[in-house]
């Protein structure tokens, strides 16, 4: 089986190499082609033009070419920075609908065998020191009532503030 998936990396591998050199090999091509057509015109227009205003020329057009393709570039990039928020945005409100979404942690059924044997213990611990759990559980319900107690809404009386007595 791994030599299978050795097999079909190397494929890949030789397919992408081969792929890039012969990206090479054509970019550099298109670069000498652009530069012998860039050549042609600068004798043309030095021949018509003379040799500075034809050198100009074609540092102007080479200057203009550069500051397109830095522009083309800044645009790009751009985008891309903006696509990238927007998509962080979105696995992050995802990620937020998901955990609310989500069952409690306790819940979780890959946690039972981790829990089962801490409960066991801790119901034999119980048994054992009945009157340990009895305060525990009586402490839980004190604690929950004055809690609740605490919650409640007021009944509109300020009990602070006395009544004066008319004069």
């Amino acid at each position: 089986m791994i030599q299978n998936l050795l097999a079909a990396l190397r494929v890949e591998l030789r397919g992408v190499v081969t792929t890039l050199i012969c990206a090479a090999v054509a970019a550099s091509a298109a670069l000498v082609g652009v530069l012998f057509i860039a050549v042609a015109i600068f004798i043309w227009a030095s021949d018509n033009y003379g040799r500075l205003t034809a050198s100009l020329a074609m540092a102007a057009f080479f200057i203009v070419v550069a500051a397109i393709a830095a522009t083309v570039l800044l645009v790009v990039q751009s985008k891309a920075r903006k696509e990238a928020a927007q998509q962080a945005e979105k696995e992050r409100l995802e990620k937020e609908e998901a955990a609310k979404n989500a069952p409690p942690a306790w819940l979780d059924p890959a946690l039972i065998p981790t829990l089962l044997p801490i409960g066991i213990k801790a119901m034999q611990i119980g048994l054992k020191h009945r009157g340990i759990l009895l305060a525990l559980i009586s402490s839980a319900a004190v604690g929950w009532a004055m809690l609740r107690e605490r919650g409640k809404p007021d009944d509109g009386v300020d009990d602070t503030v006395a009544e004066q007595p008319a004069e």
